[in-house]
C-alpha cells in the first residue's frame, strides 16, 4: 500500500486527493522550495551513502518524477536560468564531498610512500631509541665539562662513543621503519574512495570493494561532476541564445509600438482645406 501511495505521489503530487473536498489545489512547480534541486538536474547525494560513514542522512526535499518531467519539458528562459543555478548548487556539494575524500587519499598515499611517524614504530624500538638519546645527552654534558678542563683525549674518546650511539640509533630507526614499510608495501590506496586495500587481495574481496556503497557512490560522483561541467556549458549557450531571441522580440515590439504612435499623431492629408480669396 505504501509503495502504491508513493508511486501516485510521484505521478500526480501529494495533493492529488484534495480536489472535490472544498480545497483549491495549488499548481505545484519544480521551483517550489520543497522540491530537491539536486534531483532535478542530476542526482541527490543523500541517496548514495546510506548506513556508511559518509551517510548524509535522508533528504527532506521531494524527489517526485512529475517535477523532473515538468522541468525537462520547460523550454523557457527562466527555466534555463534556474537550471544553471541548480547545476551550480549540485556541483558545489559534489565537489565538497570529493574534496574530502581526495584529501584522505593524499594523506594515505603519503603515509604509505613516505617516512613512518615515530608513533607508529614498534614500542620496543621506540624505547631503545629513547634510551640511546638519554645516553647521548649525558655524554654530551661530559664532553662540555672535560673540554672546559682541557682534557682533550678523554673528550675525543667520548665524541667517538657519541658517534657510535648515533649510528646505533639510526640502525634502530631503520629497523622500525622497515617493519612498517614492509606492511605498507603490502597496501594500496583506492584512488576512487580512499579505502586501503591489500595488494594481494583475492578477486572476491576486490569485487566486494568495487560493489560497496562507498566506492560505488564516489565513482558515481566523479562521473557526475564531469557530466555537470559539460551540461553547464551547454546551458550557458542556451541562455545566450534565448536572451538574444528575447532581445530581438523586444526590439520588434518596441518598433511596432513606435509605428502605432506615429500613425496616431500624423495628420491626414484629406483633412487639409485650402480657400481662395
Amino acid at each position: 500500500m505504501d509503495a502504491l501511495r508513493n508511486t501516485l505521489d510521484e505521478l500526480f503530487g501529494r495533493d492529488r486527493n484534495t480536489i472535490g473536498k472544498g480545497k483549491v489545489k495549488r499548481k505545484e512547480h519544480y521551483s517550489d522550495p520543497e522540491v530537491c534541486k539536486y534531483f532535478l538536474v542530476s542526482l541527490c547525494p543523500h541517496d548514495l551513502f546510506p548506513n556508511t560513514k559518509c551517510d548524509l542522512g535522508i533528504c527532506n526535499k521531494r524527489h517526485d518524477d512529475i517535477f523532473k518531467k515538468m522541468f525537462d519539458e520547460d523550454p523557457s528562459l527562466e527555466k534555463a536560468r534556474n537550471e544553471r543555478r541548480y547545476i551550480a548548487e549540485t556541483m558545489r556539494i559534489i565537489e565538497s564531498l570529493l574534496s574530502t575524500v581526495d584529501s584522505k587519499i593524499k594523506t594515505s598515499r603519503g603515509k604509505l610512500e613516505g617516512s613512518i611517524p615515530e608513533s607508529e614504530r614498534p614500542r620496543e624500538i621506540v624505547e631503545k631509541i629513547e634510551m640511546i638519546d638519554r645516553e647521548i645527552q649525558l655524554k654530551l654534558n661530559e664532553v662540555e665539562i672535560l673540554g672546559a678542563e682541557g682534557r682533550l683525549e678523554e673528550t675525543e674518546q667520548l665524541v667517538l662513543e657519541i658517534e657510535k650511539l648515533k649510528l646505533k640509533k639510526e640502525e634502530l630507526m631503520q629497523i622500525g621503519d622497515g617493519t612498517n614499510l614492509i606492511n605498507n608495501k603490502m597496501m594500496r590506496v583506492c584512488e576512487v574512495c580512499g579505502a586501503l586495500q591489500a595488494i594481494n587481495d583475492t578477486d572476491r574481496r576486490l569485487q566486494t570493494h568495487l560493489e560497496g556503497k562507498l566506492h560505488t557512490g564516489f565513482a558515481i560522483l566523479r562521473k557526475e561532476i564531469a557530466s555537470l561541467k559539460n551540461r553547464k556549458e551547454k546551458v550557458n549557450r542556451t541562455i545566450e541564445e534565448l536572451e538574444r531571441e528575447e532581445a530581438d522580440k523586444d526590439r520588434k515590439r518596441s518598433r511596432s509600438r513606435n509605428r502605432s504612435k506615429e500613425k496616431k499623431v500624423s495628420p491626414s492629408r484629406n483633412c487639409l482645406l485650402y480657400t481662395s480669396d
